[in-house]
C-alpha cells in the first residue's frame, strides 16, 4: 500500500500544480484583459519548459564533473542554491507563488549520489529537523471527501475494504505539497489559527496511530505456506533470493549456483535483489532491471554487478534464469521489500548477507548492526526458507 500511496501521489500532484499554476496566473490577470491572461497562462508553462532546457542540462554536466565517489565540488552546490533563488524570483515575476519554479527545478536534479546526495546532506539538519515540523499543518474539512475519491476506484480494482480505507488515510495525509496549498489558503483568510491547530492534531495525535492500527504489512508475508526447501519437490524448479550488499559476495554466490546443479529435470531461478541505502532521495524503490541475453556495455556498478551472472545463465542455457532487483532504502525497512518480492516470485529460499567480514588476518574487519537487524526481521516475518550466506 505504501508504494500505492506513494506512486498515486506523484501522479496527482503533478496534475494539481499544474492545475495551481494556471489558476494563479489567470487569477493575477483577470482584471488586465484577455491579452495579459493568455501571457500569464504562457509564461506559466514557458517557465518549467526554460527550466528543463536551460538547468537540466547545466546539472547533468555537474553530475558528469564529479569522478565516482568523489565529493560534489562546493561551487556545484552553491551553484545549485542560486538556481533556487533565481526560479524562485522569475516565478514571483511572473505572477506564480515563489516555490513554483524552485518546484520544478528539483525535479531535474537527480536524485541520489553524487549531486542529489550532497544536496540533501546539506540541507538534511535544516530542513526536516527544524523547518518541516514547523510548517507541518493538515487541511481537515476535506478528509471525508478525499477518503470516498481514493476508496471508489481502489474497491473497483477489487482491493478489500479496509485497505482502501487505510490508502485514503495515507493519501490524506502524504505530506508537503498539499502543506503548500494550505499555507496559501491559510494567507488567503481562509483557515484560522485554531483551525490549522485542529489539523495539525488531527494528523499527529489521531491519523497516524490509526493507520498503524489498521494496516498491518507483516500480515500478507503469510499468504504463502510449506513453500520451503523441505517441502519442495524434488522435479519442482528451486528459486532462489539472493540478497547482496556487497558485490564481493558475487563469486560465492555463482558457485553456490554451480553446485545447486540446474538442469532440464530440475531447473534453477536466481532472483538477485541488491540492497542500496536510501541515500539523496526521499522515496524508497525497488527497481526491476529487464534481463537481456547478452552482456551490458555499462561502467556503473549496478550494471557490473548483474553482468556478473550473465556467463552463468548463458552456461546454463533452458535449465536456469536470472532476474535482477535493485532495493533503495533505509536499513529499517528494507526487509519489507525483501519479503514482498518473495511472495511474488514463490521463492524456495532466501540468502541473506552475513552482518560480519573477517580481516586477512582471521580478526573481525567489518560489523554491520543495520544488516544484523534487517536479517533479524527477515528471519521473523519469512514465508520460506531462509539462510545467511557465510564465506570464510
Amino acid at each position: 500500500i505504501g508504494s500505492l500511496a506513494l506512486s498515486s501521489a506523484m501522479f496527482c500532484d503533478v496534475i494539481g500544480i499544474s492545475l495551481t499554476a494556471i489558476t494563479f496566473a489567470v487569477l493575477e490577470a483577470q482584471n488586465a484583459g484577455v491579452f495579459n491572461s493568455i501571457m500569464a497562462v504562457l509564461s506559466a508553462i514557458a517557465l518549467p519548459v526554460a527550466i528543463v532546457y536551460t538547468c537540466r542540462p547545466a546539472v547533468l554536466w555537474m553530475v558528469r564533473r564529479t569522478p565516482v565517489g568523489k565529493p560534489v565540488v562546493e561551487v556545484f552546490i552553491f551553484t545549485i542554491f542560486v538556481l533556487v533563488l533565481i526560479t524562485g524570483f522569475l516565478g514571483e515575476l511572473i505572477g506564480q507563488h515563489y516555490l513554483y519554479g524552485p518546484l520544478v527545478l528539483g525535479l531535474v536534479v537527480p536524485d541520489g549520489p553524487p549531486l542529489g546526495a550532497a544536496i540533501s546532506s546539506k540541507l538534511d539538519t535544516l530542513a526536516s529537523g527544524l523547518l518541516y515540523p514547523t510548517f507541518l499543518a493538515v487541511l481537515f474539512s476535506s478528509c471525508t471527501v478525499k477518503i470516498g475519491a481514493v476508496m471508489l476506484p481502489a474497491l473497483y480494482f477489487n482491493m478489500p475494504v479496509k485497505e482502501a480505507f487505510v490508502l485514503g488515510l495515507i493519501l490524506n495525509a502524504k505530506g508537503v505539497i498539499e502543506l503548500t496549498v494550505y499555507k496559501l489558503v491559510k494567507e488567503a483568510k481562509g483557515l484560522t489559527e485554531p483551525e490549522v491547530s485542529l489539523c495539525v492534531f488531527s494528523v499527529v495525535i489521531l491519523l497516524m496511530p490509526l493507520i498503524k492500527h489498521l494496516y498491518n504489512p507483516t500480515r500478507h508475508y503469510l499468504a504463502i505456506k510449506r513453500n520451503t526447501i523441505q517441502h519442495s519437490k524434488r522435479d519442482q524448479e528451486l528459486r532462489f533470493l539472493m540478497c547482496i550488499h556487497n558485490h564481493d559476495s558475487i563469486p560465492t554466490i555463482i558457485n553456490l549456483l554451480e553446485v545447486s546443479h540446474a538442469s532440464k529435470e530440475n531447473p534453477v531461478t536466481l532472483i538477485a535483489m541488491f540492497l542500496v541505502e536510501l541515500v539523496g532521495r526521499t522515496s524508497p524503490i525497488l527497481i526491476s532491471h529487464q534481463c537481456k541475453k547478452t552482456l551490458e556495455k555499462t561502467a556503473s556498478i549496478s550494471g557490473a554487478n548483474i553482468n556478473a551472472f550473465r556467463p552463468y545463465e548463458i552456461h546454463n542455457q533452458g535449465y536456469a534464469t536470472v532476474k535482477s532487483f535493485t532495493s533503495v532504502s533505509r536499513w529499517e525497512t528494507m526487509h519489507h521489500d525483501i519479503l514482498r518480492l518473495a511472495i511474488d516470485k514463490q521463492v524456495t529460499m532466501i540468502l541473506l548477507p552475513f552482518h560480519k567480514q573477517w580481516a586477512i588476518d582471521g580478526s573481525v574487519g567489518y560489523f554491520n548492526r543495520a544488516i544484523q537487524s534487517m536479517n533479524l526481521n527477515v528471519f521473523e516475518k519469512a514465508p520460506c526458507s531462509v539462510g545467511i550466506l557465510i564465506d570464510r
